[in-house]
């Protein structure tokens, strides 16, 4: 088995090196809209989120998160879950590139409902 270790990887011009059929997410974050949960303290972005720089409770069930950097355009995957059994969090049609919107429902009542989703967004940075 060979072993490759390097510090930085360049292309052959010199500059960043392309890599091709992958995508890592472009954002992801936790915010918890509910009680504490698995230390994530109420009105609060998880301490381990990607690219998003502030959230902000609009009310039960409705969160917008701001992105640090924004996304290229407004066709971007919103992949997403919430820590409520049987609920459901979607994607508000009024996101734009750097702002989230979104809504936690419970699936059973469709109920706007306070959780702590968990979500990663995949796209391209503009």
């Amino acid at each position: 088995m060979s072993v490759l270790k390097a510090d930085t990887i360049q292309s052959t011009g010199g500059g960043a090196a392309t890599l091709t059929k992958q995508e890592a997410a472009k954002a992801s974050y936790a915010f918890n809209i509910d009680s504490e949960f698995m230390t994530i303290a109420n009105n609060t972005l998880s301490s381990e989120s990607l690219n998003a720089s502030s959230g902000t409770d609009r009310g039960t069930g409705t969160l917008t998160v701001a992105l640090t950097s924004a996304m290229a355009t407004r066709q971007f995957t919103f992949v997403t879950g919430c820590k409520g059994t049987n609920n459901t969090h979607c994607l508000d049609g009024s996101s734009t590139t750097s702002s989230i919107l979104s809504e936690t429902n419970d699936a059973d009542t469709n109920n706007a409902s306070d959780q702590c989703p968990y979500t990663a967004i995949f796209g391209d940075l503009a």
